[in-house]
């Protein structure tokens, strides 16, 4: 029974992971062009520093787990390489 639940699931994942492909493959086809915008470096910072400080960052990854576990929510995994003090 729970084998056959747990391909129930799988497939219903599958599914709906293929519609979002095929929605975002839409999307990127039928926009329009972007173009750049200047944001003064200022308002960058204030709107990195905004959200950043929202964000309950970790570096123990084992008791990260445990905590989206027992909290039924997900890991936002952010690996980044190299020095961020420079223009973003």
């Amino acid at each position: 029974m729970f084998q056959l639940l747990s391909a129930r699931a799988n497939a219903t994942r599958s599914s709906r992971v293929t519609a979002i492909l095929i929605l975002s493959v839409f999307v990127f086809l039928t926009a329009s062009p972007l173009t750049a915008l200047e944001i003064p470096g200022e308002k960058v910072k204030a709107n990195t520093d905004r959200v950043l400080s929202s964000i309950r960052w970790s570096s123990n990854l084992e008791s990260l787990r445990s905590r989206a576990l027992s909290e039924k929510k997900l890991i936002f995994w952010l690996q980044l390489v190299g020095n961020l003090d420079g223009g973003l």
